[in-house]
């Protein structure tokens, strides 16, 4: 009788299974791109320090990078952990390259407005107003976004996810004025509750 030639499982002759060759490929690549993730968030922090000011833009940015990151690494700690012990030295190696990964520390926000001048060295009823009127704007510029897309009583998908930008950054403007308002002393209580008083004639679209 003749023999059954078994199929080929070790293609490279490398004493290992195609499929865990596979898999050790697969846990490269993810552990090389948390690697790049993990870098290029320390280099957009570094950039975002470079001048010694740190904005709600740049803080925004930061804390994307950092989540981005941290999902790589996330991925690539799933494909090393379903390594198999066969290949438990290059599994061990790709732990330490994980381990190694360290998450950026976001700064504190210490240019609110955005101005190019450190908060502390401001005037702060000066530096809440330039907050409070950028909500303010944010959210007349969202009504006269929501008034022209209804101008021709027809809605898209691309106006509806553009309204939510705008909603969504009027909503932010406003949290930020809020906490510049939140902070202002007693001594200028006539003025903060101003600042509060326009703060809460703004609407949500």
């Amino acid at each position: 009788t003749d023999i059954v030639i078994p199929a080929v499982n070790d293609a490279n002759e490398n004493g290992v299974d195609d499929a865990v060759d596979t898999q050790l490929a697969d846990a490269e690549v993810a552990v090389a791109a948390a690697e790049q993730a993990y870098s290029d968030a320390a280099a957009d922090l570094a950039a975002a320090e470079a001048d010694d000011l740190i904005t709600p833009t740049e803080v925004a940015a930061l804390e994307q990078a950092l989540a981005d990151a941290q999902q790589a690494k996330t991925d690539a700690q799933t494909a090393v952990d379903a390594l198999p012990a066969e290949v438990q030295a290059e599994k061990d190696g790709f732990q330490d390259r994980l381990n190694a990964l360290t998450d950026i520390v976001i700064p504190a926000v210490n240019d609110a407005n955005e101005n190019g001048v450190d908060d502390s060295t401001e005037d702060q009823v000066a530096l809440v107003e330039d907050l409070v009127a950028a909500a303010e704007q944010a959210y007349s510029d969202a009504a006269a976004d929501l008034a022209a897309a209804e101008a021709d009583d027809l809605i898209t998908p691309t106006e509806v996810a553009a309204l939510e930008q705008a909603l969504t950054d009027a909503q932010q403007a406003k949290t930020e004025a809020q906490a510049a308002v939140d902070a202002l002393p007693a001594e200028v209580q006539a003025e903060k509750d101003g600042f509060q008083d326009r703060l809460n004639a703004l609407t949500d679209i």
